[in-house]
């Protein structure tokens, strides 16, 4: 990830860190188009919802901590 991430609560680094997500997003659903990914630790596929896309991008752009936290999704698989 080489874009920068606002860590302020103003409301135009809200924006950006919701199309930043909305990005990741799309990037991964291009590279899962069946959004799912499987976690080691309950033998298991989790699914991705589009509501869940969604409601993380509007939640979870509210804080800096929070965005950085949908950057791990992709580390689902490896627990």
């Amino acid at each position: 990830m080489t874009q920068h991430i606002p860590v302020g609560q103003a409301k135009e680094d809200i924006k950006v860190r919701e199309q930043i997500i909305k990005d990741f997003y799309a990037q991964w659903i291009a590279e899962h188009p069946d959004k799912k990914v499987h976690n080691k630790a309950l033998g298991k596929y989790i699914c991705v919802k589009f509501l869940s896309i969604n409601e993380t991008y509007e939640k979870a752009a509210r804080s800096y901590e929070l965005t950085l936290a949908v950057f791990k999704l992709t580390e689902i698989r490896l627990q």
